[in-house]
C-alpha cells in the first residue's frame, strides 16, 4: 500500500515541476503596454520621412507595447507554437553588408541592384540575424528582426493582441502631442535619443549613439508614457495597407503594408535613407522582412498587464498573405519597400549614377510604382526587383551548382537545364 502512495506523490510532484518548467520567464512575457485615449490629429506632414501629405484622422482608445517585440519574447512564442518564420522557410534574408562577417561576404554573391549594401544571405533569420555563426544569445533584449508582416500578426494573435494601425502607431510615437514629430518635442536632438545611422552610408557609421546595428529595445530615454524606441532601431509593421499608385505601363502594384519609424539605417536629416520622425513610413509586401524589420503589438482599450498573460491554447497559424508571382520575363520588375528598408524584398536604395535627390523625391511623392515608371521612361536601364524574383534567382543558382557537380562527375545535365539553355535562359 505504501508504494502506490509514493508513486502518486512522485507523479504529482513531477507534474508540478513540469508545469513550472513551462512557465514563461519574465523576459519572455509579452510586453507591458501604454494606454492612449481617443484623439484627433493630422497624420504625416514631413516630405523626407516619406509622408509629405497631412491627413486629419481620429483614433479610438488603445494600448500599445512599450517596446518592440524582443528576441526573448519571440523565442517563447516559437517554443510554444513551433512556428517557423518566413525567412526561415525561404532559407535566406537580407543582411546589411556593414554588419556581415568576412566569411558571409565571401560566400554571398546576390545583392539588390542599386542597393548593393543589402546582401541576400543564406540561413539569415531571427535566430541568426547576420547568417551562419551569428546569434541572439547576447541580444535577447534586442528587437527581433527578419520578421515579415505575416510573422508579426501571428505573434500578436498568440499574445492576445494585434498589430497597431498606422494612426495608432503614429499617435503613440508623437506621445499624444499633435504638433510634434518626435516623442520629446519638435526637434530631433531635443530629447530621448534614437538609434540611427551617423556617417557616410553605407561604409561608415560613427556609432555616436553606441550601436552599429540594433540596440536593446529599452535603450534610450522612454517617452512620457513609458514607450521606448519608436523612432529608429527597427522598422515596425502596422496592420494598414500601403497605397501604391497604379502603373498604367506595367502590371498592377503588389499588395503592401505600412511600416513605420525608420531603423538604424536611416538618419536624423534624411541624408542616409529616410529622415526619422514619427511620420516616417514606407510599404512592403507581407512576406518581406530583413535585418532591420521588427514590430510591436497593440490592443483595443486598456491592457490588464503581462502578469495576467495566458498563451492562447487555440492558437492556429494564420493564413499567409502572399504577394502575386513575379511578372513574366520581359515585363517590368518592381520592388516593395523603400529607402533604407529591410526585407526579403527590399533593402531599398536608389539606382546608382542617377540624381539621388530627384529619385528620393519621386519615391516620397509617388511611391515605388511612380519611381519604377520614371525609371522606365528615363531609358536608364535601372530596375528594382521583387522578393519572388530574388528567390527565383537563388533557386536557380543552387540548381546550377548541383548540375555543375553532376557534370564534373561525368553525368549528363538534367532535362530542365537543357531546356533552359535552348530558351537562352542560361
Amino acid at each position: 500500500m505504501v508504494r502506490p502512495a509514493f508513486c502518486f506523490v512522485a507523479l504529482t510532484a513531477g507534474l508540478a515541476q513540469a508545469k513550472k518548467a513551462r512557465e514563461i520567464p519574465a523576459a519572455g512575457l509579452p510586453s507591458e503596454m501604454a494606454h492612449f485615449e481617443a484623439a484627433k490629429f493630422k497624420l504625416g506632414g514631413d516630405e523626407k520621412s516619406g509622408a509629405p501629405q497631412q491627413v486629419e484622422v481620429s483614433v479610438q482608445p488603445f494600448s500599445i507595447d512599450v517596446t518592440a517585440v524582443t528576441n526573448a519574447q519571440f523565442k517563447e512564442f516559437v517554443r510554444a507554437t513551433k512556428y517557423k518564420t518566413e525567412a526561415e522557410k525561404f532559407g535566406w534574408s537580407f543582411v546589411l553588408e556593414y554588419l556581415a562577417s568576412d566569411e558571409v561576404k565571401a560566400s554571398t554573391t546576390q545583392t539588390v541592384k542599386g542597393a548593393e549594401h543589402w546582401l541576400a544571405v543564406e540561413h539569415a533569420w531571427w535566430r541568426q540575424p547576420e547568417g551562419m555563426k551569428s546569434g541572439t544569445k547576447q541580444r535577447a533584449d534586442h528587437p527581433v528582426v527578419h520578421i515579415s508582416w505575416n510573422d508579426a500578426r501571428n505573434y500578436c494573435k498568440w499574445a492576445r493582441k494585434r498589430l497597431p494601425s498606422e494612426v495608432e502607431w503614429e499617435w503613440a510615437a508623437r506621445d499624444a502631442h499633435a504638433a510634434q514629430l518626435y516623442p520629446w518635442g519638435d526637434h530631433p536632438n531635443g530629447g530621448g535619443g534614437m538609434n540611427v545611422w551617423q556617417g557616410d552610408f553605407p561604409k561608415e557609421n560613427k556609432e555616436v549613439d553606441g550601436y552599429a546595428g540594433t540596440a536593446p529595445a529599452t535603450a534610450f530615454t522612454p517617452s512620457s508614457r513609458g514607450v521606448h524606441n519608436m523612432l529608429g532601431n527597427v522598422w515596425e509593421w502596422t496592420n494598414d495597407l500601403f497605397a501604391a499608385p497604379p502603373n498604367p505601363r506595367g502590371p498592377p502594384p503588389e499588395q503592401q503594408f505600412v511600416l513605420k519609424g525608420g531603423s538604424y539605417l536611416d538618419s536624423v536629416d534624411g541624408t542616409a535613407n529616410h529622415k526619422v520622425t514619427a511620420a516616417t513610413r514606407m510599404g512592403n509586401t507581407a512576406d518581406s522582412g530583413g535585418g532591420n524589420t521588427g514590430f510591436r503589438c497593440a490592443k483595443k482599450g486598456k491592457y490588464k498587464g503581462s502578469n495576467s498573460f495566458k498563451p492562447r491554447k487555440d492558437w492556429k497559424e494564420l493564413e499567409a498573405v502572399r504577394a502575386p508571382p513575379p511578372p513574366p520575363p520581359g515585363q517590368q520588375q518592381r520592388q516593395g519597400g523603400g529607402r533604407g528598408g529591410g526585407g526579403r524584398g527590399g533593402g531599398g536604395g536608389m539606382p546608382a549614377g542617377m540624381d539621388q535627390e530627384l529619385l528620393q523625391k519621386i519615391a516620397a511623392e509617388k511611391g515605388v510604382e511612380g519611381l519604377q515608371e520614371y525609371l522606365a521612361q528615363s531609358g536608364s536601364g535601372a530596375r528594382v526587383m521583387t522578393p519572388a524574383q530574388l528567390q527565383k534567382m537563388s533557386d536557380k543558382r543552387k540548381m546550377l551548382k548541383e548540375e555543375m557537380a553532376k557534370m564534373e562527375r561525368g553525368e549528363m545535365p538534367s532535362e530542365e537545364v537543357r531546356r533552359m539553355v535552348e530558351r537562352g535562359e542560361l
